[in-house]
């Protein structure tokens, strides 16, 4: 899994990686940790799969066992992690989130249509 990270962050310079919480990924979390340097977390965006309706520093937040397992401490408030905002009530945090996953992935894939859409009007001048 390191290498697979290593490899698309120096092939397209950020790693995007949504992330499922509980005890099961922890020994992952711990090796990417312990493998890739400041550098990598640097260009990484990191979302959550899921996330329990506890506050985020609950001993049951999947939020706090990822900035706890995974990221480093200089990255604990990473500003490119992405947790599920825990609200008033189940209903407003899911649109919260649903709301930031649409603004971030409609850029990537609004960027990723022009630069199709560029590369097609190039190749058509030549």
């Amino acid at each position: 899994m390191v290498d697979y990270c290593l490899h698309y962050h120096s092939k397209k310079g950020y790693f995007t990686v949504t992330l499922s919480g509980g005890n099961t990924p922890l020994k992952l979390f711990r090796n990417l940790r312990e493998n890739l340097k400041n550098d990598f977390w640097e260009n990484t965006r990191i979302f959550m799969v899921d996330e329990r309706f506890v506050p985020d520093n609950h001993p049951d937040s999947n939020q706090k066992m990822i900035r706890e397992n995974l990221l480093r401490q200089c990255f604990y408030d990473h500003p490119y992690f992405y947790p599920i905002p825990i609200m008033e009530d189940v209903k407003k945090s899911a649109q919260a989130y649903q709301d930031i996953l649409i603004n971030f992935f409609h850029a990537v894939i609004f960027n990723l249509f022009c630069l199709v859409y560029l590369e097609r009007k190039i190749k058509q001048r030549k």
